[in-house]
C-alpha cells in the first residue's frame, strides 16, 4: 500500500463498528468511502464523523481503487459483501475485518474474503476494541493478525496520529479464533450471571473458554502465545469487568428464564450462537474435549437448562494447558 497524505479507505458497513472505524479514520486524516446496506445509516455516520467521509451508493464504488478495504459487517453478511467487492478488487489491495464469528462449517472470515475476492493480504482486528473509548478519545487497544507485513504498515500509517495501540502478530487464525470463541465464553458468563452463579464461577468459565479456544487454535495451526496475549487474555479481562456486551446480555436473558429461541430471535446479528454450534461440531469431528462450548451449544440449540449445563462444566478439573 502506498501511503499518501490523505490515504483512502473503503469501509463496508455503518453499524456500531463501521461507524466507530469511520470516525477514527476521519479524525486520523484518511479519506473514507463509506457504504452500508441502508443509505440512511451511512449518511448518519458521515454526519457524525465530520469531514473526510464520502457516502457511496455501491460496494463497487467504495472499493474501486481504495488501497485498503475494511469489512465492518457481521459474519452472516460477510460473504455477500465480499462477493460484491470481489467484482472490482485487485490483488494489490489490502483488507481488514473485525468479524468475531464463523460461517457454517467453521469457515473463518479471512477464508470467506479470500474465497470471494482476489485479495490475499488480509488482516483481522481483535482484542478489546472498546469502541466507546475511541469515540471519547481514550486509548483503543487492538491486535492485528495478518500474514503480510504490508497490512501492519498500513494500520500503523493510518493510526499514527491517533490513540490506537495496535499490536501486530502473524497469527491471523489465532486472532480470529480468539474473537470468535470469546463471544461464546461471554454467553457462558452471561448464562451464569442470569442463573445466579457468582463472579468466581463466571471468571472460571471465561478461563475455560480461552483454553478451549486454544485447543481449537492448535488444531487449526494457531500459536498458543496468541491466546495469552492482547487477542486472548487481553480481550477477556476487560470483558469480565463489564456486563454491557451483547453476547453476555443474550446469555443473561436466557439464564434468567427467557427461552433461548426467543432470545436469539431478538438478537439476530450476534455471532456467538452460531460459533458455539459450529465450534462444537468441529470439536466433535476432531475428537477435542470442549465442555464449555458444548454446554453453551446445549443451552442455545438443544434446550438444556443453563444452571445444570454450567454446573457440569464447573465440576470438571480445571488443570488447563495452553
Amino acid at each position: 500500500m502506498t501511503t499518501t497524505t490523505t490515504p483512502r479507505v473503503a469501509v463496508l458497513g455503518a453499524g456500531k463498528l463501521g461507524g466507530a472505524v469511520t470516525a477514527l479514520l476521519a479524525r486520523a486524516g484518511a479519506r473514507v468511502s463509506l457504504w452500508a446496506r441502508r443509505p440512511e445509516a451511512s449518511r448518519e455516520v458521515a454526519q457524525q464523523a465530520g469531514q473526510g467521509v464520502d457516502v457511496v451508493a455501491s460496494i463497487a464504488d467504495a472499493c474501486r481503487g481504495a488501497p485498503l478495504l475494511c469489512f465492518a459487517v457481521p459474519v452472516e453478511g460477510l460473504r455477500e459483501v465480499a462477493r460484491a467487492a470481489g467484482e472490482v478488487t485487485t490483488g494489490d489491495q489490502l483488507a481488514l475485518h473485525a468479524c468475531r464469528g464463523v460461517e457454517t462449517g467453521f469457515v473463518l472470515p479471512s477464508e470467506v474474503i479470500r474465497a470471494e475476492t482476489c485479495l490475499k493480504k488480509i488482516g483481522a482486528l481483535g482484542g478489546p476494541l472498546y469502541l466507546d473509548d475511541a469515540a471519547h478519545g481514550r486509548p483503543l487497544v487492538a491486535a492485528v493478525g495478518a500474514r503480510f507485513d504490508d497490512v501492519f504498515r498500513a494500520v500503523r500509517a493510518l493510526t499514527a496520529n491517533t490513540r490506537v495501540r495496535a499490536h501486530p502478530t502473524h497469527d491471523l487464525i489465532g486472532v480470529e479464533l480468539c474473537g470468535a470463541i470469546s463471544n461464546v465464553a461471554q454467553i457462558a458468563a452471561g448464562l451464569a450471571e442470569g442463573a445466579g452463579l457468582g463472579e468466581t464461577d463466571q471468571g472460571t468459565l471465561l478461563v475455560r473458554g480461552l483454553a478451549e479456544a486454544a485447543q481449537l487454535g492448535a488444531a487449526r495451526g494457531a500459536e498458543a502465545a496468541t491466546f495469552l496475549g492482547i487477542a486472548g487474555v487481553g480481550d477477556l479481562i476487560p470483558r469480565q469487568v463489564t456486563s454491557t456486551r451483547r453476547n453476555r446480555h443474550l446469555g443473561r436473558e436466557i439464564g434468567q428464564g427467557t427461552a433461548a429461541a426467543h432470545a436469539m430471535a431478538a438478537h439476530t446479528a450476534l455471532e456467538g450462537p452460531v460459533t458455539a454450534r459450529e465450534a462444537r461440531t468441529l470439536g466433535d469431528r476432531l475428537g477435542l474435549k470442549l465442555p464449555l462450548i458444548s454446554a453453551v451449544d446445549d443451552v442455545l440449540w438443544r434446550g438444556a437448562a443453563p444452571a445444570e449445563a454450567l454446573e457440569r462444566v464447573l465440576a470438571l478439573d480445571l488443570s488447563l494447558s495452553f
